[in-house]
């Protein structure tokens, strides 16, 4: 009519000059041909729908690149109190052969101790555990304090013999995560979670009684009892 274009002619000329895979993806290809299969107002209305989606998208992913990851963590639990009464043992984090035991008691104010205790290679070591933990990071810091001594009289003569005293020793820290217990059928309100480093050494010479550096220890532990008035 009148020398003008029809819709389907005017969509052909359309399709001819975008469909080569130089100016389009397959799938922005089909998109576009969708497009264009509506009328001047239907175009407009779906187009201007495609335009403001992926200026959308585009906000979400720049929001989520610039955003500040972190806050406080406590664990997974909630925040816990730091004070009370705690038990744990220490697991060789190789096939050292040993075990140890401690309580230590956070009071409120001051250090806190508590007892330790390790078997090594036959070897025990009763000794002392003294520590602090951080309210704000949750975070237990401790020493070990483990000793024992070996008497050994050696016959001198047939008729005397001379005693000697030997010294064995087990020092080293601790340093663990308080962490809110999310156990809901568990007593304890709270979990130790760490690492230990034990140094051992003799005055006998006893290879039972050295260690080649600090033994690494896993550090598994509880709380047994909230403060009260500690």
């Amino acid at each position: 009519m009148g020398g003008g274009m029809d819709r389907s002619t005017r969509k052909n000329i359309c399709f001819n000059k975008w469909k080569s895979p130089r100016h389009l993806s397959p799938l922005l290809f089909r998109f576009a041909n969708s497009l264009l299969t509506v009328g001047n107002r239907g175009f407009y209305t779906l187009g201007m729908k495609a335009f403001f989606g992926v200026l959308l998208c585009l906000a979400f992913t720049c929001a989520q690149a610039f955003a500040i990851s972190g806050g406080p963590d406590y664990g997974g639990g909630g925040q816990v109190s730091t004070t009370g009464i705690y038990a744990g043992i220490l697991m060789p984090s190789n096939s050292d052969n040993s075990l140890a035991l401690f309580t230590v008691t956070i009071p409120k104010t001051g250090i806190g101790s508590g007892t330790f205790a390790i078997f090594r290679n036959g070897l025990f070591y009763p000794g002392t555990f003294q520590g602090i933990a951080d309210p704000d990071s949750a975070k237990m810091t401790g020493v070990i304090d483990a000793k024992f001594e070996r008497t050994v009289a050696t016959k001198v003569t047939d008729t005397s013999t001379e005693t000697f005293v030997y010294t064995y020793y087990a020092n080293g820290s601790v340093e663990a995560r308080i962490k809110a217990n999310t156990n809901l059928f568990s007593s304890a309100s709270a979990r130790l979670d760490g690492q230990g480093k034990v140094t051992f050494t003799n005055t006998e010479g006893n290879p039972a009684g050295f260690s080649d550096g600090p033994v690494i220890y896993d550090v598994i532990g509880f709380k047994q009892a909230e403060a009260t008035s500690l």
